[in-house]
């Protein structure tokens, strides 16, 4: 069963409502050790996020200077003119949904540009925080839970091949296979299907087939680092 991110993200959440003045935003970044908090309404819907480069203009961004400014320019000035959260928050906020996979959540997070994501139920209601460091922890899988998955669900019960000709090694996540498959093109399917379990850092396949199925001609082996 896929991780979710329901499974890795934190639910303990402080938030902050529209009207959090400035100080009070500082001072729930600060003392609890997080970058940025969500902002709720009354109803508990996202309605933005505030972080600490949002705090971090009031130190340097000049609120006099307003010619010639881009866009970008003027809506960093007025957030550094602002003394709430409604004026300093980003508006609408990324979120994500319990049910994504954390590889869709590192493809919002790398895509956007952002270290965190508010986790939202369907109507858009705070259910807690998923962070960059949050997703990395998938990466600490033990070795042995690694080899017993690629084994049991992708090679037995996805692939439906025996695994007695294959040799499995998992160390610190990279996964090495030796021996032989009965076709060439068996070896980049299962490749990719380890690919895809959770922990792996990377495949290395050493496996010789006994019919080339791509060229359609015998070979005696096929060596590959993928």
């Amino acid at each position: 069963m896929r991780t979710t991110v329901a499974d890795v993200m934190t639910t303990d959440v402080i938030a902050a409502r529209p009207d959090t003045p400035f100080r009070e935003l500082a001072e729930m970044l600060t003392s609890r050790h997080i970058s940025a908090v969500p902002v709720v309404d009354v109803q508990g819907l996202v309605v933005g996020v505030v972080s600490e480069a949002d705090l971090m203009l009031k130190e340097i961004v000049d609120p006099h200077h307003g010619h010639f400014e881009s866009a970008v320019q003027k809506r960093e000035r007025r957030k550094a003119e602002g003394v709430l959260a409604s004026d300093l928050m980003s508006s609408p906020a990324i979120t994500i949904e319990p049910a994504a996979t954390l590889a869709q959540a590192a493809r919002q997070l790398h895509d956007r540009g952002v270290k965190r994501l508010p986790v939202v139920d369907e109507e858009g209601r705070l259910l807690g925080i998923v962070t960059r460091g949050d997703l990395l922890a998938v990466f600490m899988r033990r070795d042995e839970e690694i080899r017993k998955e690629i084994i049991q669900e992708v090679m037995i019960r996805t692939l439906w091949m025996d695994p007695a000709g294959i040799e499995v090694g998992v160390k610190s996540g990279v996964v090495t296979l030796r021996g032989r498959v009965d076709r060439r093109s068996d070896i980049d399917i299962l490749a990719g299907f380890i690919r895809g379990v959770e922990g792996v850092v990377a495949v290395r396949c050493e496996l010789d087939f006994a019919f080339d199925d791509v060229r359609g001609a015998m070979s005696a082996a096929w060596r590959a680092v993928i």
